[in-house]
């Protein structure tokens, strides 16, 4: 199981060092820094920390356009999550393995956004 959560970065002397990482944990692995947080030293603040992994899921989520299926028929039941029009497409978010279906008017990053909003303090869990 993997448990993401923003830490604090413990120096080589094992103590807090002020610094925080979004980072993915498990028992076989260890601790490591995901999404952006691979690419710098860290934040001064875990929001920031949690922030810049939300950045990571918006600018990597992919869009899948189109309804959805079932069993190779269109699923016409599917809804924007803003607004309740019908779905054109979804996103997919990578670190929350979540799919979230947008109308055409909120089909774009903006509306992203907005379906999928910075909660500070968020962690997950999968496998």
């Amino acid at each position: 199981m993997n448990y993401d959560e923003a830490r604090e970065i413990r120096g080589s002397d094992g103590k807090p060092t002020g610094r925080w990482h979004y980072t993915s944990a498990n028992r076989r692995a260890g601790t490591r820094p995901i999404g952006y947080c691979l690419e710098h030293e860290g934040h001064p603040s875990r929001e920031e920390a949690e922030r810049c992994y939300w950045q990571w899921e918006i600018d990597q989520a992919q869009q899948r356009e189109g309804a959805r299926t079932v069993d190779g028929v269109a699923d016409g039941r599917m809804t924007c999550k803003l607004c309740a029009a019908p779905s054109v497409g979804r996103y997919v978010l990578p670190g929350a393995w979540l799919e979230l279906d947008l109308c055409a008017q909120h089909f774009n990053r903006d509306g992203l956004r907005v379906a999928w909003p910075f909660v500070p303090g968020q962690s997950r869990m999968h496998s």
